[in-house]
């Protein structure tokens, strides 16, 4: 009896519990570098929190869609928002995730395996998309902002009206206590995420000094962006003040 030729090998793409990470990063870390180099080892993993992180954007920013849509401005449509939230959240994960890949690369090299090493830190992130989710089901917070009157208005100072108004709602979403408690753990996630990379880096590159780099390259790079984020809105605040 002849037997059947084998099948095709499909790739396997093995990986240690993510639990594992929480736990004990370096056993992780170790286990993960005795397996064969897969740069999209954790894709599923990002795309995951992604999703999740737009779900919890949406559920946090239904109030502020309400009041939108209470204006009754054509072309805004509540459903169309919440998708772009959601869309946003996975396509921003994704462009951290290859911006980190990149970064990482560039100060730990190609050993440090930098698409696995932060590929599984989304452990992190995806619980603290969690938990964001549950505050955005918690948190309803009353707007008392006046909507514009758009009447009479003609395309160029209805949009100055729709921005002053959406920047008053975000603002005063803001300032709840929730939030601004989350805002600040959010920051301590970065940092616990960067902790678990720079142990990653120890692992795969034996380098102290790579694996230094393999973290500071993305902190840094991360740094400049908020703040020139931040100084983006502040200028817009005060060019929308002064219209």
């Amino acid at each position: 009896m002849t037997a059947p030729p084998d099948s095709p090998t499909l790739p396997r793409f093995d990986t240690p519990p993510l639990a594992q990470l929480l736990r004990q990063p370096k056993a992780f870390y170790a286990a993960l570098t005795a397996l064969s180099a897969q740069p999209w080892r954790y894709v599923g993993l990002v795309l995951l929190t992604g999703l999740v992180s737009g779900i919890g954007a949406a559920l946090l920013g239904r109030t502020t869609v309400q009041a939108q849509s209470s204006l009754q401005v054509p072309g805004l449509s509540a459903p169309m928002t919440y998708a772009t939230l959601i869309f946003s959240g996975v396509f921003l994960m994704l462009v951290s995730w290859l911006l980190l890949w990149f970064l990482g690369n560039l100060g730990a090299g190609s050993k440090g395996r930098a698409a696995e090493v932060y590929g599984a830190t989304f452990t992190v992130q995806l619980i603290w998309s969690l938990v964001m989710l549950i505050v955005g089901l918690v948190v309803h917070p009353t707007i008392t902002v006046h909507a514009p009157n758009l009447q009479g208005l003609d395309a160029q100072h209805s949009a100055l009206a729709v921005q002053r108004f959406n920047q008053a709602v975000a603002a005063q979403v803001a300032d709840q206590p929730l939030i601004k408690v989350s805002n600040i753990l959010g920051y301590a996630v970065y940092l616990w995420q960067l902790a678990l990379a720079y142990l990653g880096f120890q692992a795969t590159t034996a380098d102290k000094r790579k694996a230094q780099l393999g973290v500071v390259y993305p902190a840094a790079t991360f740094v400049i962006l908020l703040l020139a984020l931040w100084l983006l809105n502040q200028a817009a605040g005060q060019l929308l003040g002064m219209q």
